[in-house]
């Protein structure tokens, strides 16, 4: 694990599932996201949210949390990813 100050480690399926409290939160429409990430259909934000596998790329995952408002990130070293975000 690497200690990121102001930030921490989560599993998978947390980093899911606080993103789709932040959707929620944020009012926004799948279509006005994928609109925004530059997506063709709002299936891209759909998948996003599956908790139990990831579909979409790391860079579509990211660019979701940013229009939702989710502080998080995804850190790949040595061909193992980590889900970070906000304390």
């Amino acid at each position: 694990m690497i200690n990121i100050k102001g930030y921490k480690q989560v599993e998978y399926k947390h980093f899911i599932k606080s993103l789709c409290s932040h959707f929620e939160e944020s009012g926004k429409t799948q279509l006005e996201i994928a609109t925004k990430i530059g997506s063709k259909t709002p299936n891209t934000v759909r998948n996003a949210m599956l908790d139990y596998s990831q579909v979409v790329s790391d860079q579509k995952l990211s660019k979701i949390c940013e229009v939702v408002g989710k502080e998080g990130f995804i850190l790949w070293i040595n061909g193992e990813k980590y889900f970070y975000e906000k304390q």
